[in-house]
Formats: C-alpha cells, structure tokens, sequence
C-alpha cells in the first residue's frame, strides 16, 4: 500500500491547510527561550521563543553556525556567532561564547526584532539579544508558569540589576 492509498482519517485538524504566526512587533521584545537544539548535520542552531508581550509563541529562529565563502569553502558564520554570543552574554551576564542550547532554556531575554519584507512577506529576524533587569525577572520568577524547580528562571542569572 502506498502513501496514496491509505485512507485519511477526518479529525478537528483536517481543515487546518496553513500555519498561521503573528508576525512580532519590531523592537524589543521580553521572550523566554521554550527551546533550543543544535543540529551538527546542518550547522544549524534554533530558538523557540515564547513572546510575554503578546502571549503567544513565536516561529522558530534559525541560526546557520557554518557557510560557505565565495571559493565554496566552508568556514563560521560570523554573523549568527554573533548574534549567538549576545544570547550568552544576556542569559549569563558575562562573556561565555556561544551557549550549550540546553543551558538557554527557560532564559528570560530580550530579543531585539527587526523585520523585513521579502517576495511579499514579512520576516522576523533577531541579530542581538539584551539581558532582562533582575526586577523583572524577579517579578516572572513569581508566575508558576514562569518558574523552574530551582524558582530560578535565567540559567545563570545574566539579569543585569538596575543602577
């Protein structure tokens, strides 16, 4: 039996045909990092974030660790290793490199958006990541849905406290 022979079961997600995400806001943006992989295959590092703003989870971000020159020689992306150490830097407060994907999950950061309009749609990018002041982070640790086992919500702690 092929893939064109099998029957479709008819369930509440049938008439689901497209994935629909809010584009964010340009701007910053409090985000708390849901998940994070590093794919060794593809050189590709992601970032599911959830947007506290706005409630709502926001499409994966894909970070490509390793390209090609112009000779076709692979070397590092400087500009996704950049944007990558920022992330460090606002989850652990000081320069770490980038993060083990497993160490950012549950970070509270702010995401710096920018947007872009390509073939007719509109695109998020994040290029920077700023640390959260410790009082709101603080603040989140009390939410249950916010915390962790630990009641520490930035791996960490790079909360920067306000002067």
């Amino acid at each position: 039996m092929t893939n064109l022979e099998m029957n479709l079961t008819k369930w509440a997600g049938s008439d689901i045909v497209e994935k629909r995400m809010d584009i964010p806001e340009e701007g910053p943006a409090y985000c708390q990092i849901r998940r994070a992989s590093y794919d060794k295959s593809s050189f590709k590092y992601v970032l599911n974030l959830y947007n506290l703003a706005t409630d709502s989870d926001m499409y994966p971000f894909f970070y490509t660790m390793k390209k090609a020159d112009a000779s076709g020689k692979i070397g590092p992306n400087r500009y996704s290793e950049g944007t990558l150490i920022s992330l460090g830097r606002a989850v652990f407060g000081k320069e770490v490199g980038v993060p083990f994907p497993d160490d950012v999950i549950g970070a509270i950061v702010i995401a710096n958006i920018k947007l872009r309009e390509y073939n007719g749609k509109t695109y998020a990018s994040i290029y920077t990541f700023d640390a959260v002041p410790a009082e709101i982070v603080r603040s989140f640790g009390q939410i249950v849905q916010f915390s962790s086992d630990e009641g520490v919500i930035a791996p960490g702690s790079g909360a920067k406290d306000s002067e």
